[in-house]
């Protein structure tokens, strides 16, 4: 009996050294993940960020230059002070 109690007892720990490195694994698995993740989520963000960001601008441009009052070009000249 006491001998096959020391079996059992070893091959528990082998077993459990086992799972533990497994474990350890797909820790480290699971953290690249997040961390990759993370960061396509962030360059993702920032692309989508600039993209819009230059739609408005644009938008903004147009809305300016058709909210300004077009002058005939005889005025323009006068006023930017070419004669």
């Amino acid at each position: 009996k006491t001998v096959l109690l020391e079996e059992i007892y070893m091959h528990k720990n082998l077993f459990t050294e086992r799972l533990n490195k497994i474990s350890d694994g797909l820790k480290e698995k699971a953290r690249n993940r997040r961390t990759s993740l993370w960061a396509v989520s962030l360059s993702s963000a920032l692309l989508l960020a600039i993209a819009g960001g230059g739609r408005n601008r644009a938008a903004r441009m147009s809305s300016r230059s058709e909210q300004r009052p077009q002058l005939p070009p005889s005025q323009s000249s006068l006023i930017s002070g070419s004669r």
